[in-house]
C-alpha cells in the first residue's frame, strides 16, 4: 500500500475519480464501441447522398484506428448532428438493462470514500449510493459549492444521461466544462489542490481517456498535490502530477486492491479519537421549563447594561434562543416574556436575531412563522417597514443558503410583495423572481405556490416592476455595482449580514456618528442627501461608519474620470430605482462577501425555464420578455414573432411597436411593414421628431423620395437642430436631382455639426453632379481628413479625379480604397477602367478578374472584361466572357453592343451589324461605343443610316 494514499484515506482526504471501465463489465460500451454504434445510427438516418458528412468512411476509420474518437466526435459535432446524438446517447445508455448483475465493486468504492467524481453518465453508481449522500451534475454549482465544504457527495462531471444536454461527449463540451472559470473548473481545482484523487476505471490506452487527463492537467498544472491512477501496467505519468499504482488485472487483482484500501477505512474509523472538549448544553434538548426559566431571568441581567457592548450582544441573543424554546413548548406567552426585557435597541436587536433564525434555518419553525407573521402586522407600532423590509432580506438569503427547499419563505416573498407596502413590495417583488430564476424547477412541485403567484400576475404595478427587473438583468446591469469586495470587507458588514441587509432608514443608529465628523460642514444638509441619493443602502451606512468618506465632496482633477464613471453608474441606479440597487447589493453579497461561497444564478433564465415564465408573468410581459431576449441573441425572427403576439393583444404599446421596428430593420426586411408601424407610432406621437424622420427614411429606402422629403419637412418643423435630418433631406434632393435643394441642406447640416464625415461625403456628390468639381474636392477631402478609414471616400475622390482626367490619382485612390475594404468588387471593377485608360493592360485584366471573384453573378463586370480582352486582341475568350454577360441579363443593351466590337475587330461586319442593331432595340447609345469603332464607322454610309433609323448620334451623353 502506497503510504500518501493511506495517508489520503486515514485523513478523509480521499476522493474517487471513477471512469468508464467500472462500468463496462455491466454492458456499458467503451467510448469506441459508443462512437461506432452514434455513427451507424448516423448513417442510417443519412445517407451520404443526403449530408454533408461521409458516415462510412468515418466507421471504417474509427474500426482502424486512422481517426480517434475525439476527432470523429468533433466532425459530427461540426456537421451539425449534436442536438441528435445527445437523443441517441440517452437511448444508448438507458437501453441497457444491468438488473441482477454484480454490483459488488461499485458498493465497495463507498465503504473507501463518501466522496466520489465520475465521468460516467449511467446510474450505476446512484444505485449504490449510501442514503443521505447527495447526487448531483454539472449544472448544479450550489452543490459543487456544498462538496468543497466537504459534504458526502456523488458529483458526475461529465453529466448524467437523465439529461443528455448535461452530457460531456464532444470536444466543445470539454472545453465549455474544463476552461474558463466556471463553477466546474473552480470546484475540480480546489480538489486537485485540496484533495487527493485516486482515478479508477480508466485506460490511458484510449484517446478519449488521455483527453480527460490532458484537460484536467492543464487545471493543476501549477498545484503540487500528487494523485494516483490504478492500470494493469506501470505507466509514467509524472508530469501530470499521477503515480501509478499496478494491478494485476481488472478481476482478482483489483478486487484485492479495493478490500485493501476498506481495511485501512475500517482502522482509521477505529483509531479516531473522541474530542476531549465538552460542548455548551443544546437549549433544543431541554424539556425541564423551570431549567429554560432561570437560565432566561439569569441571561436577561446579563443583557441590561445601560450601553450595549459585545458581551450583552451575545447575551441578548440567548434570550431570543430561549423565549424562541420557551414558545416552541408553549409554557409562556410572548408579550409576558416581552415584559421582562428592558433592552436598549430592543427593536433592532430582536430583528437581528430574527434575521439570524431566519438565515440560518432549512425550514421555518412554527414559532419563527408565528413571529414573521408579528412582524407583518402593519397596525402594529412596535414595528416599522424597515423591520420588514430585513425580513424579506432574510428570506430570500435562506432560500439560496440551504439546498432543501422550504416553500413557506417563497410564500411569505409572495405576501410580502402582494400586501402593497412601499419600501417592502419592491425589494420582496425583486428577491421573489431573482431566487425563483436561481432554483430553476425546483420550486414547481409546490403546487399551492402556482395559485399564490396568480395574484403577481394580475397586479399591474408587479408586472411593471418585473418588466424593469428583466431589463436590468438582460442588459447586464446588475454588472454596474457600486459595492465591491472592500466594501464587504468592511468591519461593520464582516461576518454580519444583517448590517449588510437592513435598509438605510430614517434616524437610524449611524446617523449620530455623522455629527463627530469634521469632514462635513453641514451634517444636517449631508444627512438629507443621503436619504434621497440612490446609492445602495450598504453604502450608506459605510459612509456613516468610516471616517473621510464623502459622496458630496468634489473630485480632484486626477480623479475626474472616476468621478464621470461613477455619476453615469448613479444615473443608472436613479433611472431604476430602487430594482438595481436591491439586485446589485444582493447579488455583489453573494460575490463578494468573505465568508460565502455560494454561486448565485444571475444570467437570466425565462426561457429556458419557461415554467418561471408563464407562472411569474401575465401574457404581455412574457411576450415582452422573450422578444428582448431573442432580439439579444440576435435571433430577429423568433423576436418579431414574440412582439407580434404582444401586439395582438394590445395594439398599441408603443415600446412594442419600436422593438419590433427594430427587429424588422436587422433583417432588413418588410418595409410596408415597418412603414405601417411608424404610422401607427406617428398617430400616436405627432410630434416625435425621431420617429418622422425615420418614415423619411423608410420612404427613401423605397424610393419614393417625395414622401420622404415631406417627412423630413415634418421632423425639421419639430426639431431644426437635429444635422441627421437636414442631411436625409439633402440625400432625397439629390436622388430627385433636386441639387440646388439638396446642397442647402447638406450646408444646413454642416452648420449644425461640422465633424460628421458622410456630410461632407453627400455634398461631394452632389458639387460634382452640378460641375463643381473644385468644390467636391475640396468636400471630399474634408471628409477623408475626419475619417480616413472610410474606403467610400476614396472612391468618391477617385470618381472625380476621373471627371478631371487626373487618372494616375484616381487610381491611387481606389488602391486605398481597395486597402481599407478588400471585399467590394466595384473598387476592383473601376480600377481595372482606370488601369485599361493608362494602357497598364495586364493590371486592368488582372483587376476585373478580382471583381468577378468577389461577385461573379454581376453581368457588368464579364462585359468590362470582355472590352480588355478584346483590346489585347484576345478575342475567344472576349466572346466567352460577354457571352456570360448576355446569358445574366439578356435585356442590357449594352453587352450586344460590346459583342459588336468583338465583331468588328475580327472584321465580321456582318455580325458587326446585326449584334450592333439588336443592342440599340435594347435601348444601347451609339455614344457608347468605344473611341475606335467610332472613328471607324463613323463616316460610313450604313452604319450612319442605322443611326438615323433609332434616332442616335454619336455625340449623345
Amino acid at each position: 500500500m502506497n503510504s500518501e494514499l493511506q495517508k489520503a484515506i486515514e485523513e478523509d482526504r480521499l476522493v474517487l475519480f471513477v471512469g468508464a471501465g467500472m462500468s463496462m463489465s455491466l454492458g456499458f460500451p467503451n467510448w469506441n464501441k459508443l462512437v461506432e454504434q452514434i455513427l451507424n445510427h448516423l448513417n442510417e438516418e443519412h445517407p451520404s447522398d443526403s449530408s454533408p458528412i461521409n458516415f462510412p468512411y468515418y466507421i471504417n476509420a474509427l474500426k482502424s484506428g486512422s481517426k480517434n474518437v475525439l476527432d470523429i466526435l468533433e466532425v459530427i459535432d461540426n456537421g451539425g448532428y449534436k442536438k441528435e446524438v445527445k437523443t441517441m446517447l440517452y437511448e444508448i445508455i438507458n437501453g441497457i438493462d444491468y438488473e441482477g448483475k454484480d454490483l459488488t465493486n461499485q458498493k465497495k468504492l463507498w465503504e473507501i470514500s463518501d466522496k466520489i467524481i465520475t465521468t460516467n453518465y449511467d446510474k450505476v453508481l446512484d444505485e449504490t449510493t449510501p442514503k443521505g449522500i447527495e447526487v448531483f451534475s454539472n449544472d448544479n454549482p450550489f452543490q459543487q459549492v456544498q462538496s468543497i465544504k466537504g459534504k458526502p457527495f456523488l458529483y458526475k462531471i461529465h453529466g448524467d444521461i437523465t439529461n443528455p444536454n448535461t452530457c460531456i461527449l464532444f470536444k466543445s463540451d470539454y472545453e465549455d466544462l474544463y476552461k474558463g472559470d466556471k463553477s466546474n473548473t473552480q470546484t475540480l481545482r480546489n480538489f486537485l489542490l485540496n484533495k487527493t484523487l485516486l482515478f479508477l476505471g480508466f485506460s490511458l490506452d484510449d484517446p478519449f481517456i488521455t483527453a480527460q487527463i490532458e484537460y484536467l492537467y492543464g487545471l493543476y498544472s501549477d498545484y503540487g498535490n500528487k494523485h494516483f491512477i490504478v492500470l494493469t501496467s506501470q505507466k509514467d505519468l509524472s508530469k501530470y502530477h499521477v503515480k501509478t499504482i499496478p494491478v494485476e488485472n481488472w478481476n482478482e487483482g483489483f478486487d484485492n486492491f479495493l478490500n485493501e484500501l476498506i481495511e485501512v477505512k475500517k482502522n482509521a474509523k477505529k483509531t479516531v479519537k473522541s474530542s476531549d472538549t465538552v460542548e455548551e448544553v443544546d437549549i433544543n434538548t431541554i424539556e425541564d421549563i423551570s431549567v429554560l426559566e432561570s437560565i432566561y431571568e439569569a441571561k436577561i441581567k446579563e443583557a441590561n447594561p445601560s450601553s450595549i457592548n459585545d458581551e450583552s450582544r451575545k447575551a441578548t441573543k440567548e434570550i431570543f434562543r430561549l423565549r424562541d424554546r420557551i414558545i416552541e413548548l408553549q409554557t409562556r406567552k410572548y408579550l409576558n416574556l416581552d415584559k421582562q426585557l428592558s433592552i436598549p435597541d430592543l427593536d433592532l436587536q430582536e430583528l437581528e436575531h430574527l434575521f439570524e433564525v431566519i438565515y440560518n434555518a432549512p425550514k421555518l419553525s412554527t414559532t419563527t412563522k408565528t413571529t414573521i407573521n408579528n412582524f407583518k402586522e402593519r397596525h402594529n407600532s412596535k414595528y416599522k417597514w424597515y423591520h420588514r423590509s430585513t425580513i424579506v432580506s432574510a428570506l430570500a438569503c435562506s432560500i439560496v443558503n440551504h439546498k432543501d427547499l422550504d416553500p413557506v419563505k417563497i410564500d411569505f416573498l409572495i405576501d410580502f410583495a402582494n400586501d402593497a407596502e412601499e419600501k417592502v413590495w419592491q425589494k420582496a417583488i425583486t428577491y421573489l423572481f431573482l431566487v425563483l430564476n436561481h432554483l430553476g424547477n425546483k420550486w414547481l412541485r409546490f403546487n399551492a405556490l402556482h395559485e399564490k403567484l396568480k395574484r403577481i400576475k394580475e397586479n399591474p404595478e408587479l408586472q411593471q416592476a418585473l418588466k424593469e427587473i428583466i431589463t436590468i438583468i438582460q442588459f447586464e446591469f446588475q454588472s454596474k455595482s457600486l459595492i465591491n469586495k472592500q466594501v464587504l470587507e468592511h468591519n461593520y458588514f464582516k461576518n454580519n449580514p444583517f448590517h449588510y441587509f437592513i435598509p438605510f432608514y430614517e434616524k437610524n443608529s449611524s446617523i449620530d456618528k455623522l455629527y463627530d465628523r469634521d469632514d462635513i460642514e453641514e451634517v444636517d444638509n449631508f444627512i438629507q442627501f443621503l436619504y434621497k441619493v440612490p446609492l445602495p443602502d450598504s453604502l450608506k451606512y459605510l459612509v456613516c461608519n468610516t471616517e473621510g468618506i464623502n459622496p458630496e465632496k468634489k473630485s480632484t482633477q486626477d480623479e475626474s474620470e472616476n468621478r464621470s464613471s461613477f455619476l453615469k453608474t448613479l444615473a443608472l441606479h436613479d433611472r431604476f430605482e430602487p430594482f438595481l440597487n436591491i439586485i446589485n447589493s444582493f447579488i455583489s453579497f453573494y460575490k463578494n462577501a468573505p465568508d460565502q461561497h455560494i454561486l448565485l444564478n444571475e444570467t437570466l433564465s425565462v426561457i429556458s425555464v419557461k415554467n418561471f415564465k408563464d407562472h411569474l408573468l401575465n401574457t404581455i410581459e412574457s411576450y415582452r420578455t422573450m422578444g428582448m431576449q431573442f432580439m439579444l441573441k440576435n435571433d430577429w425572427d423568433i423576436a418579431i414573432t414574440n412582439w407580434n403576439s404582444l401586439l395582438k393583444i394590445n395594439p398599441n404599446d408603443r415600446e412594442a411597436l419600436l422593438y419590433l421596428i427594430q427587429c424588422l430593420e436587422n433583417v432588413d426586411a418588410q418595409l410596408d411593414k415597418q412603414l405601417q408601424i411608424r404610422k401607427q407610432i406617428e398617430v400616436q406621437a405627432p410630434k416625435n421628431d425621431d420617429n418622422l424622420f425615420k418614415l423619411g427614411e423608410l420612404y427613401s429606402k423605397k424610393n419614393l423620395d417625395i414622401d420622404a422629403i415631406i417627412y423630413y419637412d415634418k421632423a425639421i418643423e419639430v426639431n431644426n437642430n437635429n444635422s441627421k435630418y437636414f442631411n436625409g433631406r439633402g440625400i432625397s434632393n439629390g436622388k430627385l436631382k433636386n441639387y440646388k435643394e439638396a446642397m442647402l441642406d447638406f450646408d444646413k447640416a454642416l452648420n449644425i455639426d461640422q465633424e460628421i464625415a458622410a456630410y461632407y461625403g453627400n455634398r461631394a456628390r452632389v458639387n460634382e453632379e452640378l460641375e463643381n468639381y473644385n468644390g467636391a474636392l475640396l468636400d471630399i477631402n474634408k471628409a477623408i481628413e475626419i475619417n480616413p478609414k472610410e474606403e467610400g471616400f476614396f472612391a468618391i475622390r477617385a470618381d472625380i479625379k476621373v471627371i478631371l482626367k487626373d487618372y494616375r490619382g484616381a487610381l491611387l485612390d481606389y488602391t486605398i480604397a481597395i486597402e481599407l475594404n478588400s471585399k467590394e468588387a466595384d473598387y476592383y471593377s473601376n480600377r481595372a477602367s482606370i488601369n485599361s485608360i493608362l494602357n497598364f493592360k495586364e493590371n486592368a485584366l488582372s483587376d476585373i478578374n478580382k471583381a468577378i471573384d468577389i461577385n461573379p453573378k454581376k453581368a457588368n463586370y464579364y462585359n468590362n472584361k470582355s472590352s480588355h480582352l478584346r483590346m489585347s486582341n484576345n478575342f475567344n475568350e472576349a466572346h466567352r466572357s460577354v457571352d456570360i454577360s448576355i446569358q445574366l441579363d439578356p435585356d442590357e443593351g449594352r453587352y450586344y453592343g460590346t459583342k459588336a466590337t468583338i465583331f468588328s475587330s475580327e472584321d465580321n461586319e456582318t455580325a458587326f451589324y446585326k449584334y450592333l442593331e439588336i443592342s440599340f432595340t435594347k435601348g444601347a447609345k451609339a455614344a457608347w461605343l468605344d473611341k475606335d469603332i467610332k472613328e471607324k464607322y463613323r463616316n460610313e454610309v450604313r452604319f450612319k443610316d442605322l443611326l438615323q433609323k433609332y434616332h442616335l448620334t454619336l455625340d449623345e451623353e
